[in-house]
């Protein structure tokens, strides 16, 4: 496991779980599509890109996303 004072803290909401507030970045996978935008071959559509973040509370351990895609 990580050692706390590596892991970088920039998530801004309390944990849905426990409602503890010392939550740490374990995973960034950078931008990427929604799994589900398929887009055929051949056109000019363009994906939208999001952050796949990934937090961990360090009071319950529970895994949380740091960006939330609203539904449309």
């Amino acid at each position: 496991m990580v050692d706390r004072a590596e892991m970088q803290s920039t998530y801004n909401r309390p944990c849905s779980v426990c409602g503890g507030r010392d939550l740490r970045k374990v995973l960034d996978l950078g931008a990427l599509p929604l799994c589900d935008d398929l887009i055929q071959i051949g056109t000019s559509n363009k994906s939208t890109f999001y952050p796949v973040e990934i937090y961990l509370c360090l009071d319950c351990y529970t895994a949380h996303q740091g960006y939330i895609v609203k539904k449309e």
